[in-house]
């Protein structure tokens, strides 16, 4: 390896924000490159120090830490080799660490040998115009240089109208288009002892600079593909071997721009953090898992209704679950609530078909398509909590998009005969204020209210009462 004196800021760069990532694989390599961990981390200490004050670089730094992406990375070196000019001494430092990283790292080239996973090339150009491949791990890469130690591994059941990517090999997973039918399956998704309450892992910036990966990972290997009868049996197997009144199901229904495997790690994430008693399932429809498909998504949801229609029946009517309990966010409660008036129209008798604890949070509905089906939610569910926020920025966005209000988005403020709604403004601190649902420790501590004990909003731990005229809601968090 090239001396990093002639290598400059582009090579430093990486040492210091991608070398724990390709360091290892596995417990052999992380105990070969342990010296080197530290000093990766002193380097990017070292930097980071030096673009304090310095407004762009900080903000370089930020979205390197957000994206994780060899642009970021680029803006990254440009301020490096700046600061590097202009500071010899700081120079001498931070070549100095990285020189004895690369030592270890050419003490270490048997044990970077187990490396197998994919790797992009890019190229970084340095001051001095010469380029340096940098190899950058992808994104599913197990960064085997950080501790990781996986507690549980937790089981999902699921059902999806989604397309197999290779229907011979269903470990590849499913894609964003359209099947005419429903698939049922399960998986398993692996939860570490590092993992944190509402969270489904943290940034790669936060990984480096705690030196831990708490992110859950779905086990592609343990996708499962089941029969409807197969899928109903494996469930019943479970249920049978719970307390009677633990014989429950909590199903999500995901909303705009989420993949299938990002709709199982949020559903591990909510019945892990719920504590979830009988089986936690969850439904993904073919959301394109893109920003800029918006649109396309809000027509396969509307053509989804029916599939969802179809799972919910067959958990209600056939899973032997004493309880089928729904969670919606976002553009996921237009599936479901045309779901639910496919299930009234469809029951003979409304008293056979019956739902625990529906949640609506974030719902990207129009307010008056709301108003006139939702209905079938206080005649089908022993109770509904609608969840809304003021400071939704995807919502109010969906409005100006929409030339509506969203249902979960006020002003105006969506107060509906048979539904509970409360207002969560003041407990998302996520900067879309979209996420709160599952992010949010209060309102998980609300929901589990429910899913335990059905309590009302008047006896329920923190909700206040907001009266407007004859009508009231509920505000959490104050």
């Amino acid at each position: 390896m090239e001396p990093v004196s002639t290598l400059a800021a582009g090579v430093i760069a990486k040492l210091a924000f991608d070398e724990f990532v390709k360091a290892g694989a596995g417990e052999t390599a992380k105990q070969s490159v342990g010296g080197a961990i530290k000093l990766v981390k002193h380097l990017c200490d070292k930097i980071q120090s030096q673009f304090k004050g310095n407004a762009q670089a900080e903000a370089a730094l930020a979205e390197l830490e957000q994206q994780g992406t060899p642009a970021a990375l680029e803006k990254v070196t440009e301020y490096l080799d700046l600061e590097m000019t202009k500071d010899i001494a700081f120079a001498g430092e931070v070549q100095q660490i990285a020189q004895q990283i690369v030592s270890i790292q050419n003490q270490s080239v048997s044990t970077r040998q187990y490396i197998n996973h994919v790797r992009d090339q890019i190229s970084i150009e340095t001051n001095n115009n010469q380029k340096y491949a940098a190899t950058f791990a992808s994104d599913n890469a197990i960064v085997s240089s950080i501790t990781e130690h996986v507690t549980k591994v937790y089981p999902l059941w699921y059902g999806t109208n989604r397309k197999p990517i290779n229907p011979k090999d269903i470990s590849n997973g499913y894609s964003g288009d359209r099947d005419d039918l429903v698939h049922y399956g399960s998986c398993e998704v692996a939860v570490p002892e590092s993992h944190k309450i509402g969270s489904t892992g943290s940034s790669w910036w936060q990984r480096l600079k705690t030196l831990t990966d708490d992110r859950l990972k779905l086990d592609r290997s343990s996708l499962n593909l089941l029969d409807e009868a197969g899928f109903l049996a494996s469930m019943k197997k479970v249920l049978d071997q719970r307390k009677p009144n633990e014989r429950s199901v909590l199903v999500y229904i995901h909303g705009f721009n989420v993949s299938f495997e990002n709709a199982a790690l949020r559903a591990a994430q909510i019945g892990s953090d719920l504590n979830v008693p009988g089986i936690m399932a969850f439904y993904s429809w073919p959301s394109k898992g893109n920003l800029r498909d918006y649109l396309v998504d809000q027509n396969t949801i509307e053509a989804s209704a029916h599939h969802i229609t179809e799972f919910l029946l067959n958990l209600a009517q056939n899973s032997d679950a004493t309880k089928i309990h729904i969670i919606a966010h976002s553009m996921g409660n237009l599936g479901l609530l045309r779901s639910m008036q496919q299930i009234l129209s469809q029951a003979q008798s409304t008293s056979l078909i019956s739902f625990g604890q529906i949640f609506l949070a974030a719902p990207d509905i129009d307010p008056d398509l709301f108003k006139n089906l939702a209905q079938a939610y206080s005649q089908l569910a022993e109770r509904t909590t609608l969840y809304i926020s003021s400071k939704d920025k995807a919502l109010a966005a969906s409005g100006i998009i929409s030339n509506f209000p969203r249902v979960g988005y006020f002003p105006p403020i969506g107060i509906f005969n048979g539904i509970d709604t409360v207002e969560v403004s003041n407990v998302d601190f996520s900067w879309l204020g979209h996420g709160y649902f599952a992010d949010a420790r209060d309102l998980l501590q609300d929901m589990h209210e429910l899913l335990s004990n059905n309590t009302p909003p008047e006896r329920r731990f923190g909700l206040q009462t907001v009266k407007v005229k004859a009508e009231k809601f509920w505000v959490i968090g104050r």
